[in-house]
């Protein structure tokens, strides 16, 4: 298990994934190497996920999630 210290932090509009090792990866099979994004972060840690679908994981622990990365390209600016 990890410690506080060590959970990852996201911020609202990150696009994560769920981590294979943990509890939600065996719970959510259908949503092992989808891309979510981070709709809500709260005070104690916990993070709301929405997935491509509308499938949605409210109040999860962050430890379970890791960064997506950039996926694709971005149109220039």
């Amino acid at each position: 298990m990890k410690r506080k210290s060590e959970t990852p932090s996201f911020a609202v509009g990150d696009r994560i994934r769920i981590v294979p090792t943990s509890l939600a990866w065996k719970a959510e099979m259908k949503l092992r190497r989808k891309i979510g994004e981070v709709i809500e972060r709260r005070e104690d840690g916990r993070i709301s996920v929405r997935f491509d679908g509308g499938k949605l994981l409210m109040g999860r622990d962050a430890g379970a999630f890791e960064h997506a990365g950039e996926i694709g390209l971005r149109a220039p600016k």
